[in-house]
């Protein structure tokens, strides 16, 4: 059976279906780079992401490395739904669960490029986006000419892509990203051309989609956690200039047949995770 499509006025989107989420979280975090990120409601917002997270079940660095609690409930739930936390007092950030239901993973969205939706998601970050143009023509998202600081910011780092968003625990966690409820956020293996177009701005040009296909995906160490460091599972488009952090010494090129080499983390005995 198709997956469920969801109109956005002139649009047609059709959201990822709940058979990919229900997957080894590191098969997912590696093909979610390229795809897009949708939220449809009070407007359209739309940005690509160039940069994941996998948390597993057993893993330490993860929220659900002892078990369910009325927190990370949401990560234990069906495959393809939102799992969003607060941490450090100050921001969001959203993960979809993935693999078998009360398995306890999930892939966090780190980094995305900004497509749609520019100005309100400026408003969100508390950003003003450039207004005066240096120079003609657009900057395309995959070369090495850097986008205005203001875009950049929009999205580059999980914090910022949830509040570019105005994702909220309250209102987004445990919701589904498959477009199987009222779907008010998707994530989706393509968008319309005037989507992956994106928008022009006279400072910038046009910011545009990548084909994944033609951009390299590098596997890394995770970011900001202090458990299971040497874990390559951060996943990013290589040479993007919207990721949160460059690959550092310990990246590869992506290639799940070694990651799948440890099939479950190991039990370290050692304490998860702190989150706010």
């Amino acid at each position: 059976m198709p997956a469920p499509r969801s109109r956005t006025g002139l649009h047609q989107l059709t959201p990822l279906p709940q058979s990919f989420y229900a997957r080894d979280a590191r098969l997912v975090a590696g093909d979610l780079i390229g795809c897009y990120l949708v939220s449809l409601k009070p407007q359209l917002l739309v940005a690509q992401i160039v940069e994941t997270e996998a948390y597993l079940a057993g893993d330490p660095a993860s929220h659900s490395y002892r078990g369910p609690t009325a927190r990370n409930a949401a990560m234990f739930g069906r495959p393809g739904r939102a799992y969003v936390y607060f941490v450090y007092g100050n921001h969001h950030c959203l993960n979809v669960v993935t693999g078998a239901e009360g398995s306890g993973a999930a892939v966090l969205l780190r980094a995305a490029v900004p497509l749609s939706g520019l100005a309100a998601m400026a408003a969100n970050r508390g950003l003003t986006l450039p207004r005066k143009s240096a120079r003609a023509g657009s900057v395309p998202a995959t070369d090495d000419a850097r986008p205005a600081r203001a875009l950049r910011e929009l999205c580059n780092g999980p914090g910022k892509l949830a509040q570019a968003f105005a994702l909220s625990r309250a209102s987004h966690d445990g919701c589904s990203l498959a477009g199987d409820d009222d779907a008010q956020l998707l994530l989706t293996r393509s968008a319309p051309d005037a989507i992956a177009r994106g928008e022009q701005l006279p400072a910038a040009g046009a910011i545009q989609a990548f084909d994944p296909a033609l951009v390299a995906v590098v596997q890394d160490r995770r970011v900001g956690i202090s458990r299971a460091r040497d874990a390559l599972w951060r996943y990013l488009a290589a040479d993007n200039a919207f990721v949160s952090r460059k690959p550092g010494p310990a990246a590869r090129a992506l290639d799940h047949a070694t990651d799948h080499a440890m099939d479950h983390v190991p039990a370290l005995n050692l304490p998860p995770e702190m989150i706010s």
